[in-house]
């Protein structure tokens, strides 16, 4: 339960305090899944951003062409917090299997000698993408062209008498703009691919396949109990010499009562 309570925190924070800047939607509103309170509101928005690094990257290529590693780098810098927040969901997800291997070590061996050992043992080893990518990017520029042509009055239904020289000035855009609108999308459709992949990964590889599944009691497989020596399992699992020769007390004593009942049914 804390565990998934855990990851359910780091599902929001990377939902949330992930990016460096805000993605818009298409009329050039923030888009209300990136929204992040603790932005700073006189930050530039991502497409002045994008417009200032464009600038700066310009090289050899032709205009209105967007630049791979520039869009990498952009890429990069929108996720730079990445992985203060996976280092911190990693601590603490490590000290809570830390503790429940704690506590489920003195809840099974009360025997302080035994306890230590074991803990010493257990705590030294402590899911079409490019396809939803295509569509996502392919569903942002559509709904660009609409939100310009909603913004000459065009409605679906209306009747309308067009000018194509406004039409096509609400459409075309400069080579410039056209690569800065470019970038911020094909950003924001892998940036969605990146953090579903990256967020399962944290969560199902990292936490549930290695540090989870009993946490570090997962350490006693049958292979590693089959290496151990008859010396090493008795220092780990047997029975100290008080509690032995007590049980053995117990049963003669067990042994003698059957005797005496066998006996006392035969009179």
């Amino acid at each position: 339960m804390h565990l998934r309570e855990l990851a359910d925190q780091f599902e929001k924070d990377i939902q949330t305090k992930r990016h460096r800047l805000p993605f818009e939607e298409a009329d050039g509103s923030v888009d209300a899944d990136y929204f992040d309170q603790d932005v700073d509101q006189e930050s530039p928005s991502i497409t002045q951003w994008i417009h200032e690094r464009y600038r700066d990257a310009r090289g050899a290529e032709l205009p209105g062409t967007v630049n791979p590693i520039l869009l990498i780098n952009l890429f990069r810098q929108q996720t730079v917090q990445w992985q203060q927040i996976s280092e911190g969901y990693l601590e603490q997800a490590v000290q809570l299997i830390k503790e429940y291997t704690c506590l489920e070590c003195r809840r099974t061996e009360h025997d302080d000698t035994i306890r230590t050992s074991l803990e010493s043992m257990v705590l030294d080893q402590v899911e079409s993408i490019e396809a939803y990518a295509r569509q996502t990017i392919e569903k942002i520029r559509e709904e660009r062209v609409i939100a310009r042509l909603e913004a000459l009055g065009l409605q679906d239904g209306a009747k309308h008498t067009f000018d194509l020289r406004r039409l096509t000035g609400a459409i075309h855009l400069s080579n410039e703009d056209q690569a800065v609108i470019d970038i911020h999308d094909m950003l924001k459709a892998y940036y969605k691919v990146a953090i579903r992949r990256f967020g399962d990964f944290m969560v199902v590889s990292v936490i549930k396949r290695i540090l989870g599944d009993q946490g570090g009691l997962k350490v006693f497989s049958p292979e590693y109990v089959g290496s151990l020596s008859d010396v090493q399992l008795a220092e780990m699992a047997a029975e100290n010499y008080t509690t032995s020769a007590a049980r053995t007390e117990l049963e003669h004593r067990c042994e003698r009562y059957r005797e005496a009942l066998q006996v006392a049914k035969s009179l």
